[in-house]
């Protein structure tokens, strides 16, 4: 079964105190979202659904073509199968929410 009313946020943890300066937020999707820019550096995945197949962060890769989970710290990868968060060091890129 595939997620359904998936809220997905994927927001920079920032290094000082203080307002994040890049968040990407999604509310109420069933299909994988457009592509957006993420600028590099530590970022928290966070993901609420009513309905769960799996909710994955992918990146672009450099054929420009091909989309792949994004990496992920010490053996954790941003993909969830469950109302959860995840934190990462990401690079800079192209990246989506794919809803599955």
């Amino acid at each position: 079964m595939a997620a359904t009313a998936v809220y997905a946020n994927v927001v920079r943890v920032p290094i000082t105190r203080g307002d994040s300066d890049q968040n990407q937020n999604f509310q109420n999707i069933s299909a994988t979202t457009a592509q957006f820019n993420l600028d590099g550096g530590k970022y928290c995945f966070a993901v609420k659904a009513s309905t769960y197949g799996t909710v994955t962060l992918q990146i672009l890769l450099p054929d420009a073509t091909t989309w792949a989970t994004a990496p992920g710290d010490a053996g954790e990868v941003p993909s969830l199968v469950a109302d959860g968060a995840v934190t990462t060091d990401l690079p800079p890129g192209i990246y989506r929410v794919a809803v599955a």
